[in-house]
């Protein structure tokens, strides 16, 4: 993907993964690659904040949950969230 025309609006590192994840005000969402020896700060997804099939609408901020197990089928308590 070309790089996008469009100000980042929120940066946000996925620690302790070696991934940043940026949005912009075009409604993309990019997950980088901090710690490739090949390609260093390679852009590894994207997605879209589509309102619908038509409208993008821009993400005003992000945040995930590490969750640290042998098993990745193994999610948090609803109660820990």
């Amino acid at each position: 993907m070309a790089p996008s025309k469009y100000d980042i609006v929120w940066v946000k590192f996925l620690w302790p993964l070696p991934l940043l994840l940026t949005g912009d005000q075009g409604g993309y969402i990019f997950v980088w690659d901090l710690k490739s020896k090949d390609d260093q700060y390679k852009c590894v997804m994207y997605t879209r904040n589509m309102f619908n099939l038509k409208e993008a609408h821009t993400t005003t901020a992000c945040d995930y949950i590490y969750v640290s197990s042998p098993s990745p089928s193994v999610l948090p308590s609803p109660s820990l969230l």
